[in-house]
């Protein structure tokens, strides 16, 4: 009697992770989490001082002293120029606990020790995306312990993760494996959001920022993967 050997699939996808090819972070089962998202493609459309939120969550940013739009800034993109000076765009809103992710496509054209790229929107030292020690170290800090890393290279645009999550909270650059704080990160709520200066009005930054999703959940590694894959995709770094 001849035997029958049954052919087994050369894969198995886990059956919670879309493929990349059918990703998407408009995603209706995505959208819920999302409470603010900077497309700045949107910045030539959008009134005189402000970049429009396209969650449709109204959490706009009101952009001060003239931060310049950069017109095809990355690969046909426009993005949004911080001179490092006293340029900054700020929202009090939206009230996120955590867990939370915010997802930001940038680049530090300059280093500053301390200068400081994202911020909490109304109160000091919740949480913060920074310079420090020396070229070219971004540091991710809640109330507490900071968690750093020397990734994210000067005068490059790079994909920037950043979870607060209390002891588990965590840094990618990119798609590298995240750098995982110690215990005592913090466990703040934010409120709103500071771009390229610390919400007290110092330490601004020299940079350009062309997205950024703003999430109230702990998305797992997939998930993040599958942003970040996405925004590589649409930005080409």
């Amino acid at each position: 009697m001849l035997l029958t050997l049954k052919k087994k699939p050369l894969y198995k996808k886990h059956k919670f992770v879309p493929a990349f090819g059918t990703f998407t972070p408009f995603d209706a089962t995505l959208v819920p989490n999302t409470i603010a998202l900077y497309d700045g493609d949107t910045l030539a459309l959008d009134p005189i001082n402000t970049w429009s939120d396209s969650s449709g969550n109204g959490n706009t940013l009101t952009l001060v002293n003239g931060p310049t739009l950069q017109v095809a800034a990355i690969n046909g993109h426009d993005a949004l120029r911080f001179d490092g000076i006293n340029q900054y765009a700020q929202s009090l809103t939206p009230v996120c606990l955590q867990p939370y992710i915010i997802y930001v496509v940038l680049k530090q054209i300059t280093w500053v020790n301390g200068a400081v790229m994202i911020d909490d929107g109304i109160t000091n030292n919740i949480s913060y995306f920074r310079n420090l020690v020396g070229t070219p170290q971004v540091r991710w800090s809640g109330s507490g312990n900071e968690v750093f890393s020397s990734q994210l290279i000067v005068n490059t645009y790079n994909i920037c993760t950043l979870l607060g999550n209390g002891n588990n909270s965590a840094l990618r650059i990119g798609l590298n494996s995240a750098i995982v704080t110690t215990p005592g990160w913090g466990t703040n709520t934010r409120n709103g959001i500071t771009i390229a200066a610390k919400v007290n009005l110092a330490n601004f930054h020299n940079c350009e920022i062309t997205y950024i999703i703003y999430r109230n959940v702990a998305d797992p590694t997939f998930l993040q993967n599958n942003f970040i894959n996405w925004l590589k995709t649409r930005f080409a770094i």
